[in-house]
Formats: structure tokens, sequence, C-alpha cells
């Protein structure tokens, strides 16, 4: 909200969309402080919803990137990550076997 001045009895008060001047009940129709505060209040309307589109644009992205980071996980990690412990596996149990066999010559 912004103050306006009244152009008749001077005095100063926050402008919220009324027409007349509460202290001595003026009306504020030509008044210059209510224009500017007016375009002043449909400025910060614009700005807050570019700032709301472009945190909403943001959002969608990381939400995209997330997205991307579970598939990529999914489809390359996860296999990778099961071969290498299969290869594991595979390598222990032989080393078992023949070091069983070695000993019982």
């Amino acid at each position: 909200m912004s103050k306006v001045r009244c152009q008749y009895c001077d005095s100063v008060f926050e402008y919220d969309g009324q027409n007349r001047c509460p202290n001595c009940g003026a009306a504020l129709g030509s008044n210059p402080d209510v224009e500017r505060t007016v375009r002043e209040e449909r400025e910060r309307a614009v700005r807050a919803d570019s700032i709301a589109r472009q945190a909403a644009a943001r959002i969608a992205e990381e939400k995209e990137a997330a997205d991307r980071t579970g598939r990529f996980v999914s489809r390359v990690f996860l296999p990778v990550f099961i071969l290498i412990f299969v290869t594991v596996i595979i390598i222990i149990l032989f080393s078992i076997v023949s070091m069983r066999n070695m000993f019982f010559w």
C-alpha cells in the first residue's frame, strides 16, 4: 500500500482503493498521488505475476531434471551395479571352489 496526500486537507493516509479522503471526504479521482499509486499497484501485480510464472517454470525444470536422473538410474546405473555385484559373487564362488580343490588333493 502507498501513502496518498489529499489535495484539499493535506492529510496523508494509506490508499486502499477508496474514492474519498478519510479525513475531509474530498473526491480522490483527479489526485496525481492516487493515479501514481494505482499505476504502482498494477506494476507490482505484473511483477508478482512474472515472478510466479518464472518460479513455476523453474519448478517444472527441476522436476524434469529429477525425472531424467531417475530414468538414468533405472536404465544405466542399476543394471551396471547388478552386473558388478553378480561378477563379484561369481569370483568369490570360484575362489572358494578352487581353494577347496587345492586343500583336498
